[in-house]
């Protein structure tokens, strides 16, 4: 059985949600503007490729200011309201972040070509709870309803407080719940 919070279909929507201009940008724009402000102005409207070409060279004089503004961006959007802690918490591995993401974002995410969506009614017997913040901005809602409407006997959990953050008190505690559901269901079976 699994239990997955914060859904990331990694779809070409899904990412031009998160670093394309017109998504996430909108809901935070102030810090969609320090996220684009180390690229170059033609570079702004699909940063990705940019910040993977900075970010996959160990000696590029700029590699530590992308990685903190990549991290900066995707901590401004991992709460539902600000939180110093999170945002502390991703200065301390922005580069690892950043690198990490950047490589299987300008890849076409992890699945590659092959959408997994088509292919989740073979996990029909496999136990799934999918815990979700209603104000997730790094993964929009719809990408966990998406996988739910795909995926059968899955549990969708909406956490009406909370964004992406595990840190939040709804999200930990839906998940928290959610682990116990999938013990109690794998123990009786």
């Amino acid at each position: 059985g699994m239990v997955l919070r914060g859904t990331f279909l990694a779809r070409p929507e899904d990412l031009a949600w998160l670093y394309g201009p017109e998504g996430a940008a909108r809901m935070k724009p102030d810090a969609w503007t320090e996220f684009v402000a180390p690229l170059a102005v033609e570079q702004r409207d699909n940063p990705l490729p940019a910040y993977y070409q900075v970010l996959a060279q160990d000696d590029h004089p700029a590699l530590h200011d992308h990685a903190r503004a990549w991290a900066r961006w995707e901590a401004a959007c991992a709460t539902l309201l600000p939180d110093s802690q999170v945002m502390h918490g991703f200065d301390g591995v922005a580069l690892s972040l950043a690198r990490i993401e950047t490589h299987y974002f300008a890849g076409a995410g992890m699945a590659g070509a092959q959408p997994i969506l088509p292919r989740m009614a073979a996990l029909a017997d496999v136990p799934a709870w999918l815990v979700h913040g209603r104000y997730d901005l790094v993964c929009m809602p719809q990408q966990a309803w998406a996988l739910h409407q795909c995926w059968p006997g899955s549990v969708l959990d909406w956490v009406d407080e909370g964004g992406h953050s595990l840190m939040e008190p709804g999200v930990t505690a839906a998940v928290f719940a959610a682990v116990q559901a999938l013990q109690q269901q794998l123990g009786a079976a």
